[in-house]
């Protein structure tokens, strides 16, 4: 099972490269409280 489990991390990796790629304004501000 490790094959499988390197290659989630590796989907993983990339998905949280795009996600942490991208751009947010200098001026936004923090949610106090998150509403699904």
């Amino acid at each position: 099972y490790r094959d499988g489990v390197v290659a989630n991390f590796e989907r993983i990796r990339v998905i949280a490269q795009l996600v942490n790629s991208f751009p947010l304004p200098d001026d936004i501000e923090v949610a106090p409280v998150f509403e699904p």
